[in-house]
């Protein structure tokens, strides 16, 4: 769910009921962890308001509560993710003074979130995604004090242990937009989805440690093609295309599964 839901469930193939809490907190951005173990949710109910809420769906463990973010000084969270080992969550913030944050937080609460990155005010972070191995996340990030049409996009990549970021790929002006970015299995290429003017939609690769063009994967002439997740092992990609929701293998993504 995105936003307002009460109820989360989880799904096994074939159509099973996993997992529903119907406990009245409200949930937002409900992520499942990679291990598929548990479910992870901020919470907007008066009584938990800025906090996120931790569900075990396999053993009685207590559901884990932990506080996260400043009320004072923060807006609103815009998405949560499990980092690959599940020991980690990462999420984007809108702070009150106009800037967007990174974050992260043990997913056990054992101790504070830290911010990793702060953009510069005028700009927004749009996406992020943990590499393979845990040690960076690439990020797409645009500006958004231009006119619509105008605002530019790029990709760039954090060091979760230095704080170091560098830019991978920029956006020309009329390169289009871009809603999701992902890794390859082995860290070394980022994929990320692109519609461009005239519905021209994309999904493209660039190398993920150095500064070349970007190479098309895959192409939807005249029809928008909007990523909006990749999964945790760099395989699959689900998607939207003019309404018509699917996921499909990266390495064939005409070979589409209805959803």
């Amino acid at each position: 769910p995105d936003s307002g839901v009460t109820e989360v469930t989880a799904r096994k193939p074939g159509g099973a009921t996993w997992f529903l809490t119907s406990d009245g907190l409200e949930k937002n951005f409900a992520a499942l962890s990679n291990a598929g173990t548990q479910v992870a949710a901020f919470t907007s109910d008066a009584a938990y308001y800025g906090k996120l809420v931790v569900y075990n769906l396999e053993s009685p463990e207590p559901t884990r509560i932990g506080s996260v973010y400043n009320t004072q000084t923060h807006q609103f969270p815009r998405a949560l993710e499990w980092s690959p080992d599940d020991t980690k969550l990462a999420f984007p913030m809108a702070l009150k003074d106009g800037r967007d944050a990174l974050y992260i937080t043990p997913s056990d609460f054992s101790a504070p979130a830290t911010e990793l990155l702060r953009i510069s005010t005028g700009h927004r972070i749009w996406a992020y995604h943990w590499s393979p191995d845990g040690q960076q996340i690439a990020y797409i990030w645009s500006e958004t004090k231009g006119a619509p049409g105008t605002n530019q996009q790029a990709i760039s990549v954090v060091n979760l242990a230095t704080g170091q970021t560098r830019v991978v790929h920029q956006f020309g002006l009329y390169d289009g937009r871009s809603l999701d970015v992902g890794w390859s299995p082995d860290g070394t290429k980022l994929r990320f989805t692109r519609t461009a003017l005239g519905n021209n939609g994309a999904l493209l690769e660039v190398p993920a440690n150095a500064s070349a063009p970007a190479a098309v994967i895959y192409q939807t002439p005249g029809i928008p093609f909007q990523g909006r997740a990749f999964s945790p092992d760099g395989l699959w990609i689900y998607a939207d295309v003019t309404g018509s929701r699917f996921y499909a293998p990266i390495a064939n993504p005409a070979d589409r599964t209805p959803l």
